[in-house]
């Protein structure tokens, strides 16, 4: 199977799967493990974030949205020559990564359409089965078994863990503007012993 990855954590997940040799394309986010980093580029930013401010970034990201105009692109020619039997997306966010636009603009370029697998996880709940529906999809059951078990195991362990204090965590997931985190990371200080501040899980960061 030909796998296009348009998310760094899928990225990192077939390859923890056993299927690296399997993966055609990732994105310009993928860094780890470091064999992603020979693995041609899909998509890249339409900025340069690293050389930015938190404040510059919201600003650009504020204007492209207002105008319509991307913040991702498709590298048309890397995306044919991948020649992908399954692309995996994510619905989650817009901004954090290359989202459904992106997915259906590399749909519109190939000739042959591939499957297509949006994983879209609100809480650590979700996100094991997101490691089984990916699994899966690519042929990995046991081995996606396996992980999930094992990562279940590990939340399980720190879980049940006495905690003696429950130290106030406040999570930031931007600073300026100030964003907090949602989704699973509030559920993870729960888990964790800690009471998290302002966010819920499975609500968009505030």
């Amino acid at each position: 199977m030909r796998i296009v990855s348009f998310l760094p954590s899928a990225t990192e997940l077939v390859f923890e799967l056993g299927a690296g040799d399997d993966l055609v394309g990732v994105t310009h986010e993928c860094l780890y493990p470091e064999q992603a980093r020979q693995k041609p580029r899909m998509i890249s930013s339409v900025f340069e974030p690293d050389t930015m401010t938190s404040r510059q970034i919201d600003d650009k990201i504020t204007d492209l949205a207002k105008t319509g105009a991307p913040i991702f692109l498709v590298h048309e020619d890397n995306i044919k020559n991948a020649k992908p039997d399954l692309i995996i997306g994510q619905g989650t966010c817009a901004v954090c990564s290359a989202y459904t636009n992106e997915v259906n603009r590399a749909l519109e370029i190939l000739e042959k359409r591939p499957q297509v697998e949006v994983i879209d996880p609100h809480s650590i709940d979700d996100i094991l089965s997101s490691v089984s529906v990916i699994a899966k999809k690519i042929g990995r059951e046991s081995q996606g078994k396996a992980l999930v078990e094992s990562i279940q195991k590990r939340i399980d362990f720190i879980k049940n863990q006495d905690h003696a204090t429950k130290p106030k965590v406040l999570c930031i997931e931007w600073v300026e503007p100030f964003f907090t985190s949602g989704h699973w990371v509030p559920q993870m200080v729960q888990i964790a012993g800690g009471t998290n501040l302002i966010s819920s899980t499975g609500e968009h960061e505030k």
